[in-house]
């Protein structure tokens, strides 16, 4: 009996490091999976004097009282010095604020991770045979109606899409075919200013926007740098208030302060960005309006997240409506979104720029009426 006694306390003593890893992941609707890793022989040892549940040697101590796990499963290692896991489940209450942890076979340091259902995690390192400090849960848990809306939004949202690409084509039914640029046609009309004098279409492609500007401006300026574009544009265009201009915006001799409204569609990443908002400003009225609709570089995390929601979208449109053919050049943007949220709020105080479907962004600018630049006129562009 004595030998057993000195033969406990030697092991006591003297032990492997036990390399213990707890992990804690909560889902949305307050459910967990807990998983106790440990080297299964060491396991085996510890469990063995004890006849109750695995259940029984942990501890989750939720603002004041204990929250027991539902179920245990133990999972055995797939290599021979792996772990062994018991993965246990259950629920918290949608309210827990608060926990406490308390693992009560171990007796060296172990890491505890927790990974909150908002994203965030947070790593403890216990220190055996010890509780927890006060680990936050709070803000993290909704009910199991929204965590099952959460979960179905998705595809909610993949099917809305469809019926909107579908409701789009029947009170659309008079446009042919469907590209990004086009889908944002709408978007710039609404921003033309009432009354709308005299408007500046720049990289107006073959015209479509262009015609349909004239139906609320007086005259249009429709301006590209493609002669062969443009030729097709002039030949699809009868209405006589639509004045096309084969040249640069950025040197050809537009008169400053002339306009009332500037649009700028899928154009503004063929030039460079400061010269080209500075333009802009010149050869807007005061109180006149400026509208862009652009395309940037994808660069940070959110970009590709949301060029990965707007793939779907795209072929959903395209599979009601058709595509449409862009007929101009395409060059990729250099700018990234928040270069140019950057540089046109520098340039242009009082402007928004927001992220749009389809990975392109909105730039609208209305000029001060109080910024009067008297500078000398350059001759009214010539007809072409």
């Amino acid at each position: 009996m004595a030998s057993f006694s000195l033969l406990v306390s030697t092991v006591a003593i003297a032990h492997d490091p036990e390399r213990t890893q707890v992990t804690l992941t909560f889902a949305r609707d307050g459910s967990f999976v807990l998983d106790v890793a440990n080297d299964p022989n060491w396991l085996r040892t510890r469990m063995e004097p004890f006849k109750g549940d695995f259940i029984d040697r942990v501890v989750l101590w939720v603002d004041g009282r204990e929250v027991r796990p539902s179920s245990a499963e133990l999972i055995l290692p797939r290599s021979e010095d792996g772990l062994a896991t018991y993965r246990l489940r259950g629920k918290m209450p949608n309210d827990a604020r608060s926990l406490r942890w308390y693992y009560g076979l171990v007796i060296d340091p172990y890491p505890l991770t927790i990974n909150r259902a908002d994203g965030r995690t947070i790593t403890e390192t216990i220190q055996g045979d010890a509780w927890s400090g006060t680990i936050d849960l709070s803000r993290q848990f909704v009910s199991p109606l929204r965590a099952r809306t959460e979960r179905a939004l998705p595809i909610a949202a993949l099917v809305a899409v469809f019926a909107l690409a579908l409701s789009a084509r029947l009170w659309t039914g008079r446009r042919a075919g469907w590209n990004r640029n086009l889908q944002y046609h709408d978007l710039v009309l609404n921003a033309a200013p009432r009354p709308c004098g005299r408007a500046l279409d720049v990289g107006c492609g073959t015209g479509q926007l262009a015609r349909r500007l004239a139906e609320r401006c007086g005259d249009i300026v429709a301006i590209d740098a493609d002669a062969e574009v443009l030729a097709r544009a002039r030949a699809e265009t009868s209405n006589t208030r639509i004045q096309f201009v084969h040249g640069d915006v950025l040197t050809y001799p537009l008169p400053d302060g002339e306009f009332d409204f500037i649009a700028a569609i899928a154009s503004l990443h063929h030039m460079e960005l400061t010269s080209a908002l500075v333009r802009f400003d010149h050869l807007l009225r005061p109180g006149g309006t400026l509208v862009v609709i652009g395309l940037y570089r994808n660069r940070t995390l959110s970009d590709w997240i949301a060029a990965a929601i707007a793939l779907p979208a795209r072929i959903a449109f395209q599979s009601v409506r058709g595509t449409a053919v862009v007929a101009a050049p395409i060059q990729e943007p250099k700018d990234s979104l928040a270069e140019i949220q950057n540089r046109s709020k520098a340039l242009l105080p009082g402007s928004s720029c927001r992220r749009l479907l389809h990975l392109r962004y909105a730039l609208v600018w209305r000029k001060p009426v109080a910024e009067i630049r008297r500078v000398p006129q350059s001759p009214r562009a010539p007809s072409a």
